[in-house]
């Protein structure tokens, strides 16, 4: 089955949305939001994150080696998008 980036994007921030309940967040999560420094995420919730995407679209994503790349930068936070991007990449063979 093929999906559209949107289509990712759709659902990214339908499950952020659901998971940021159990986080008591309260803001807005819209493409910009940083999973970091926005979201307040742990590891933990990443990884939470990384593997009910992975059971959606029952596809293996590299989440471990994209996670590392983050871990190098001078800014190591990852937006929405950025996210969405990188998990589209893999699930539609572009990567």
């Amino acid at each position: 089955m093929t999906h559209s980036r949107d289509e990712v994007l759709t659902y990214v921030l339908t499950l952020l949305e659901q998971l940021a309940e159990d986080w008591d967040y309260e803001g807005e999560v819209t493409p910009e939001t940083l999973l970091f420094r926005g979201l307040n995420l742990q590891s933990l919730d990443v990884v939470v994150l990384g593997n009910s995407i992975v059971e959606h679209y029952n596809h293996p994503i590299p989440y471990a080696d994209f996670l590392a790349e983050i871990g190098q930068r001078e800014f190591n936070d990852v937006s929405v998008a950025e996210w969405v991007d990188f998990t589209y990449q893999h699930i539609s063979g572009t990567a």
